[in-house]
Formats: structure tokens, sequence, C-alpha cells
């Protein structure tokens, strides 16, 4: 990139202006991201609760019960954290003292840690019901492993804070916290690593075995959380990776050069963006779910239907009349059609 000014100044004050119109641009994007999301979350859960309402002839449940849900509470927190993190590091970018930088790089880098463990945990219990299924005996390793990442992860926030108190707009290299928090950041990055691939290959190891078996509620409900918990926890990986290059290149690159702020522009931008997608893939597995929960309610109230019909269209005794009572009646779907039994001491059979 060729540019006009040839001093140092010149050109790191060249490049910061362009810096203030991305953040500006991308403080825009998340707020926006937000708004849709929160008010996408509030109608899925509204519709849902409807739905579930009118298909199970329950009666209408509290906002309390239905918005207030723990994954519900969840993704609104993650939507709220991930629009702060973009408006904060737009005014920590252009704070005008010192005592604002610090205090913007520390909101942002706590709001930015609470983020990653919130997306880290919802990660785990969405992979959670298929890893005690495949995996029992490694639940509460995987759960040991998640608390030490949340530990790990806001200690070395806190000494990434303490290493950047001068006000100078880079952290102090010369800290003594500064080694302490590159060997943290190494740990959390390998931690959830691991997690991530470990439920990847659980999700992936379930989806091939619903393969060759039957397909039945629980199975069609777990196949969709595999489907879109592989591609979360895949997608929390790339994220990892993006977020530790970008802090690499902030620690090792000269800003004298155009490629520096580019990759720096680049992979910052990523970092900040990925979370959003991230949060809509949660809601668009939210709808799958509820579309399964909705196929199967009508799958049940057709073959409560059906069996009602057959019933009321007048049945044929077989033998001496039957009593009543300790009747068991199984409803049974086959490619004969809809079958009554009925079961008493003596095995009778009812045909309509």
């Amino acid at each position: 990139m060729n540019i006009s000014a040839n001093s140092t100044d010149d050109i790191l004050t060249f490049f910061s202006d362009q810096q203030i119109i991305l953040y500006q641009a991308l403080a825009w994007t998340t707020a926006s991201l937000a708004l849709t999301q929160m008010l996408g979350l509030l109608a899925l859960v509204g519709w849902i609760e409807r739905r579930d309402t009118m298909m199970s002839n329950q009666t209408s449940l509290t906002f309390k019960t239905t918005v207030l849900r723990p994954a519900n509470t969840l993704i609104f927190l993650m939507i709220l954290l991930h629009a702060g993190s973009g408006c904060i590091y737009y005014a920590y970018y252009i704070a005008p003292t010192a005592f604002e930088d610090v205090l913007g790089y520390a909101a942002y880098d706590v709001c930015l840690a609470t983020l990653t463990v919130l997306m880290m945990g919802f990660t785990w219990e969405l992979g959670k019901p298929v890893i005690q299924l495949l995996y029992p005996n490694h639940t509460l390793v995987c759960k040991s492993l998640v608390i030490l990442f949340t530990v790990l992860q806001f200690t070395a926030t806190a000494l990434d804070i303490s290493c950047y108190t001068d006000g100078s707009g880079y952290a102090d290299t010369t800290h003594p916290a500064y080694k302490v928090m590159q060997a943290l950041i190494v740990c959390t990055t390998l931690l959830l690593s691991t997690l991530s691939l470990f439920v990847i290959l659980c999700y992936s190891r379930y989806l091939r075995r619903t393969r060759e078996a039957a397909v039945t509620p629980d199975t069609r409900h777990l196949e969709v959380l595999s489907r879109y918990g592989a591609a979360s926890a895949a997608w929390l990986l790339a994220w990892q990776c993006i977020t530790d290059a970008n802090t690499y290149v902030i620690a090792n690159a000269d800003w004298t050069q155009a490629e520096s702020w580019t990759a720096y522009a680049m992979l910052n931008t990523l970092s900040i963006l990925m979370p959003g997608v991230y949060l809509f893939w949660q809601l668009r597995m939210k709808w799958a779910l509820h579309v399964v929960r909705m196929s199967e309610l009508e799958r049940k109230k057709s073959i409560v239907e059906r069996a009602r019909t057959v019933s009321g269209g007048g049945l044929k005794r077989t033998g001496s009349t039957a009593s009543t009572s300790g009747c068991q009646s199984i409803f049974a779907m086959g490619n004969a059609g809809t079958r009554v039994v009925v079961e008493e001491g003596s095995t009778k059979q009812l045909k309509g």
C-alpha cells in the first residue's frame, strides 16, 4: 500500500484513523446483530410456547417459565456480551485519556472473557446428553475441565489487565505477570481445543450410529442436537484460533508496516463478528428442535385420532362377552393398518 507520508508518525496516524472508521462500523454492526437476535429470540420463544400450548392442551405458561428458562437466559446474556464487546472496543480505541483507555480495555477484556466462558459452557451443555450416552464415565472429567477452563480464563484476564495499566496503549511485556498470562492463554486454548474436539467426536460418532438404527423421537431429537452442536463446537474452536492469532499479531507486529495493520484489522474484525454467527446458529437450532417436537406431537395426535375412529366405528367381538375391568389397550401402527388389542386373563382381540 502506498502512503504519501514517509515518517513513522504519519504512517501510524493514517492507519489509526482507518481503524477508528472500522471499529465504529463494527460497533454498529454488533449492536444491530444483538437487536435482531434479541427480537428473534423473543419471537421464537413466544411462538414455541404458543404452539406447545395448542398442541398439548395445556394452560399458557408465564414469562418466567418460558423466556427466563436457563438456555434462553444464557443465549440472551451472550447476545448482550457480544454487542458490548463490539461497542466497548470502539469506545476504548477512541478513549481520549490514559485512564479511560485502561478502563475501556479492562471492560472489553472482562466482556470478552465472560463471553468465551459462556460459549464454552453452552457448547458443553449441548454435548452433555450425547456424552452421557456414549461415554458416561467421561462426564465428570469433562465438567471438571470446563470449571478449570473458567478459572484459568478469568485469571489470565486479570493478569492481562494488570499488564496494561500504564495507559500506553500496549501491554507491558516486561511486567512480571506477562509471562504467566501468556502461559495461561496457552493452557486455556489447549483446554478449549480438547473439549471442542471431544464434543465434535461424540457428535460424529452418534450421527454414524443413528444411520444404522431405527428412528425414534429421542434419536431424532439428539440427531438435530448433534448436527448443530458439532457445528457450534467447530465454530467456537475456529473463533478461538482467530482470537489467539490476533493476540500474537498484536504482540509481535511492526506497526510501521502496512501488512501488520492489515492483518490486525482482518483478524480483529473476524474475532469480533464470529460470535454473532455462533448465536444465530443457536437460534436456528432452537427452531429445528421445535420442529422435531411438533412433528412428534402431530404423530401422537394422529395415532390417537385413528384409534378413536376405529373404536367409534363399531367393533365386533369374537368369543364371549369380555369384561372391561383390567383391560389394557395398546395402539400399534402396522402395514395392515391400525389394530386395537385388548389383553385380559385370557387374551382376546377386538377387530375394527
